[in-house]
Order: structure tokens, then sequence, then C-alpha cells
């Protein structure tokens, strides 16, 4: 099986690395940074015709690479090329009602770098938008195969923009060292728009392989917990790290053409015989009675 998963980036440090250290070596144990960057210019269906940044999360437990972190300050132009990465992680939460924390598992999806290279120091957030303008199109690079783990699932929104999602399961190219031997897939979410959604949704399911070439988008989003001391709900705030395709070329185990069309015609078989059945229809016990109706001779 090809194990593919690429990422190349080129955005603007936030704020300084947090960095952790074996307290009896000094050695270098973890790096984490979050970048800013920027969407290109590639019509994938979504229309976005303003500025759009994501803000991926690097981390590295590669001593050398943290190192090159290190030299790291807000403001700084940075390169990266890595691998779309997965980790289960049990997250806190502070309950809104009661102050007690609670835990939930969860996942966390960064960018696991084998190449950090400082570009630029010290730049202004103008001066670092017309640098990411410049060089949109290597900002934010993704090329991933992987096989669907489970069905897609599509929608439409109130203004008739289609949107599908599923999660890949993908072979890791790059083993981490901290993480247990087994530990050899990754599992991102996938999300599509437009025809391609479209085209998503018809043809694959789970278990069809896919090649994607496409970008990172990350957002915020608001999850709900209920309280395992008061009971009570509340939300709490996550991010989201999805792969946006500009283009998505289906493998293997993917529905055919005509398998598209007998399923639709099922599915207006049915949709007809839900309308037509005898079930639905009331049929009255007795004729009605002719008596008293005007009778016309031929």
């Amino acid at each position: 099986m090809a194990k593919h998963n690429y990422v190349a980036l080129y955005g603007q440090v936030i704020k300084d690395p947090i960095i952790y250290k074996d307290e009896n070596t000094g050695e270098y144990k973890r790096g984490i940074c979050p970048i800013t960057i920027i969407r290109g210019v590639r019509d994938f269906g979504n229309n976005i015709e303003r500025i759009k940044y994501d803000t991926p999360t690097i981390m590295t437990g590669n001593p050398s690479l943290v190192a090159a972190m290190v030299s790291w300050r807000a403001g700084d132009m940075v390169e990266v090329k890595g691998a779309v990465t997965t980790k289960d992680v049990i997250k806190s939460t502070t309950c809104k009602h009661c102050n007690k924390k609670n835990k939930r598992k969860g996942t966390v999806v960064f960018v696991n770098p084998i190449y950090l290279s400082k570009r630029e120091t010290g730049v202004s957030k103008e001066k670092a938008l017309e640098l990411l303008k410049e060089r949109c199109e290597i900002s934010n690079q993704v090329t991933i195969i992987g096989t669907l783990c489970r069905e897609p699932a599509g929608f439409v929104t109130n203004k008739g923009l289609s949107i599908t999602t599923y999660q890949l399961a993908v072979n890791r190219k790059y083993r981490i060292k901290e993480d247990a031997e087994e530990i050899r897939t990754d599992f991102p979410w996938v999300k599509s728009y437009g025809s391609i959604a479209e085209n998503d949704l018809n043809f694959l399911k789970k278990g069809t392989r896919v090649f994607i070439d496409g970008m990172i988008q990350t957002r915020n989003i608001e999850r709900k917990q209920v309280c395992e001391f008061c009971g009570n709900e509340y939300d709490w705030n996550d991010t989201a790290f999805e792969i946006i395709p500009y283009a998505t070329e289906y493998l293997s185990n993917f529905y055919t053409q005509e398998e598209i069309e007998k399923r639709e015609e099922e599915e207006n078989k049915k949709a007809i015989q839900s309308v037509f059945s005898e079930s639905d229809i009331e049929m009255p016990s007795d004729p009605p009675s002719l008596e008293g109706l005007p009778h016309y001779d031929n």
C-alpha cells in the first residue's frame, strides 16, 4: 500500500513556541507552535473571494527539529514540510455551572514536520500579508492517499452549497518515536465543497481509496458536554482540522457510473411507491349512490 502524506506550509509564527526538555539530560523532548497560513487562489467549488487564514499546529518530538524551532519568535516567517498526523488524547474542560473540570476522549490533529526553516525574522502583520499573498500557492499544500473508514455524509447549505464530509485512514509515512510502535495509521477528516462534494457523495463509500490534492482548513467549533459532577450541559470551544480538496482522484473500490444509475433508479421507484402505495389511499367501503344525479341518454 502506498504511504503518501505530504504537507508543505509557509506562514507566520503566531506566538513563541512551547518547548519541553528532559529534566535530567536537558535534551529537547517536544516543540509546539501554531502558525498562520493563507489559502491558494484555486477555485475548488467553494467560491471564496475574501482572504482565508488557517492556523495549524506544528508539533515534533525530534530533538534536532525542536532545536530549530527554539529560535522561532512571534512574527517570524517559516517554512514547514511534513505530514498530517492525528493523536488520541484526553481533553479537559471546565463546567460553567460548578467550575469543576471534566475529561473526555478526543483527538488532536497537527503537522508532524520533517523539515523546518526560518525564512524572514520579525515581520509585521502588514508585511506578512504581502508575503503570504505572493506565496499563497506554497503557503498551504496537502497531498494525501487514504481509505475511507466510514460512509461519507452530505448536506446542502441554505445558500445551496453542497458539502460532503468523510474520514480517512492514512498509512503513517514517518514513525513518531514517542508513539507506540503499533500506531501506524492517522485518521484526518476531509470536507469537500460544490461539484467535488456532489461527486464524492455519489462515488465514495467505506473502503474507497482516494488521492487528494488540497489544503488545510482549521476552524473553531463549539461542542457540548454534560458535567459529570452537577449534571448540567455546557458549551466548550474546540478546534477542527480538515483537509479541503482542490481535486480528488478515486483510486479503487468506488461506485461505478452504472451502479450510481441503478441506485438512483431504485430510489426513484421507492419514492414513487411511497407516494402511490395503496396503504396511503383511503378507499370507500361502499360505492357512491347514483340516485339524484342527472341522467343523459345517448
